[in-house]
């Protein structure tokens, strides 16, 4: 057809056929490349006064006054002037709950507390542990031409009864870019503390204890590892 519509003869069709196929996984690797930057996690660190390991996404940087609250700084130009911006932000925070509190139960207490509305719920994890994630809505101002802004909360509880929270902050409104990364945060926390991991037969042991534990329960240590006790999650 080439030949015919423009008079002139290709050389080497196959040849041009391999070099766009070159071509193309080039630029799909680089996109592919530049995705996975743009989601790497940066150093392990831990949250002061609690047990929590995390990782940041990389580049984003830690508060100098609240060491749990990592943030993304952007540059935005505002009035002709260039000003720093938080782009995104991203808190962990373990809390106690009351013994008879479910996390759905705490998170909608919480919603309450806050004047937030929760959009979605599903089920998840944070490290280890099963977690409860929802989208949650920030009511706008009187001004209706504001957004509503949106955040990602995500909540675990251990069996000792901490709560563990995950909460995600964007400039406004979520994006599956914001869901990809509460998730490779999430799966990358670490509890250090010996009495996560620790093999049940032993825990068992060193309370004194013995009885079948079911497979779909965890088993944890006491808060302290001198103490004759365990906790057991359903």
């Amino acid at each position: 057809m080439i030949e015919v519509h423009t008079g002139a003869r290709p050389g080497r069709p196959t040849l041009l056929l391999v070099l766009s196929a070159v071509v193309l996984a080039a630029m799909l690797a680089l996109a592919w490349v530049q995705a996975f930057e743009g989601r790497a996690l940066g150093p392990e660190t831990r949250i002061p006064g609690t047990k929590l390991i995390v990782r940041a996404p990389r580049d984003w940087q830690q508060h100098p006054e609240y060491p749990d609250t990592f943030f993304l700084p952007t540059n935005r130009r505002i009035r002709g002037h260039d000003h720093q911006v938080i782009d995104r932000r991203i808190t962990f925070s373990v809390v106690r709950a009351p013994a008879s509190q479910s996390v759905t139960e705490y998170i909608a207490a919480l919603d309450r507390s806050e004047g937030l509305r929760t959009a979605e719920r599903k089920v998840c994890r944070i490290g280890p542990l099963d977690a409860v994630q929802v989208r949650r809505v920030v009511p706008p101002p009187l001004n209706r031409t504001v957004l509503a802004q949106e955040q990602l909360l995500r909540v675990a509880r251990t069996p000792r009864g901490e709560l563990i929270r995950v909460k995600y902050v964007p400039l406004i409104m979520l994006t599956d870019a914001d869901s990809d990364i509460v998730e490779d945060v999430c799966a990358a926390v670490r509890l250090d503390d010996p009495a996560f991991g620790a093999e049940p037969a032993a825990l068992l042991a060193h309370a004194g204890v013995e009885f079948d534990i079911p497979e779909e329960w965890s088993i944890v240590g006491p808060d302290i590892p001198e103490a004759p006790g365990l906790y057991l999650g359903g």
